[in-house]
């Protein structure tokens, strides 16, 4: 009973109750200054930017390089409208992004860019595809939520090659978890949760579905591989996930790959709240007690 209500308040930490805040386009300028000044973004070193508040209506543009964008929990829900994203990192490197709810037409989308980080994010639902990456290499993408998306959950194009993707939960979304275009490369998808997208994966270059020994887990392998088995107790089936003619998963997983269910930020608050409850049913329980005696 305790957790259950510990978890029903998990949805809003102590440290993020608040009123949501409305916000045009924002832009992250290239000297470090927020516009507009009013967004509710803040910064006291031009290099760590921390929503204040949820973020509704439109996008953030980022136009600086160097930077991490930490969302603490909030949420950035943008316009449902086709093109419109929820954060636009094009052309930038070694921007990291960070616990942040988002749901928009797109959710994250990367052009020309390399170098950057997406992690912790819960991205979720978007109307179309949750990750885009476009002639951008070298990124990684791990600890993210990526469900519930009506496009591809991750959806690689145009050159995006050796970029990691690793530990996400990709899951439930409409057409595809991941897709991968011709001419994009050498990108690494490991330790992942592909589960109950309508297509889990699709590729059509060469990459790598594995880190030499763990794959990923893959919710159709049983129904495409009814007769596969366990490699000597390792976790691992003993026939390789195909994706395609030239790729697959040579160790995919029996069971879901553990990912860490919360995020680091809610970690305080669910202590917090947990000892608060235990406090009061403990004076509960005595006060009872106590009123059954005078009885």
């Amino acid at each position: 009973m305790l957790c259950s209500i510990v978890l029903c308040f998990s949805i809003i930490p102590l440290n993020k109750i608040c009123f949501a805040q409305e916000a045009g386009t924002i832009f992250i300028r290239a000297d470090g200054s927020i516009d507009p000044p009013t967004a509710p973004i803040s910064t006291i070193n031009s290099i760590t930017f921390t929503f204040t508040s949820d973020i509704f209506n439109n996008s953030i543009v980022i136009e600086r390089d160097n930077i991490v964008v930490d969302g603490v929990g909030f949420t950035l829900q943008g316009e449902s409208a086709a093109g419109s994203n929820g954060i636009d990192l094009t052309r930038r490197t070694n921007v990291t992004i960070e616990n942040i709810v988002i749901s928009c037409a797109r959710g994250i989308s990367l052009a020309d860019s390399s170098g950057n980080s997406i992690s912790g994010n819960s991205i979720a639902p978007n109307y179309g595809n949750g990750i885009y990456l476009s002639n951008s290499s070298g990124n990684s993408i791990s600890g993210n939520n990526i469900t519930a998306n009506y496009g591809s959950g991750i959806f690689l194009e145009y050159y995006s090659s050796n970029n990691t993707i690793s530990e996400n939960n990709i899951a439930n979304n409409t057409f595809i978890g991941i897709k991968i275009m011709p001419n994009s490369n050498d990108n690494k998808i490991y330790h992942n949760n592909f589960m109950n997208n309508t297509i889990n994966a699709s590729a059509s270059g060469i990459n790598v579905w594995d880190d030499g020994s763990k794959g990923n887990y893959w919710s159709d392998y049983s129904l495409k591989y009814p007769n596969a088995i366990e490699i000597d107790d390792s976790g691992v089936w003993n026939i390789p996930y195909t994706i395609s003619p030239s790729d697959a998963d040579h160790y995919p997983l029996i069971s879901q790959y553990v990912i860490p269910e919360f995020p680091t930020f809610l970690v305080l608050p669910l202590f917090m709240i947990a000892t608060l409850l235990a406090i009061a049913i403990y004076k509960r329980r005595i006060l009872t007690r106590a009123r059954a005696r005078a009885l």
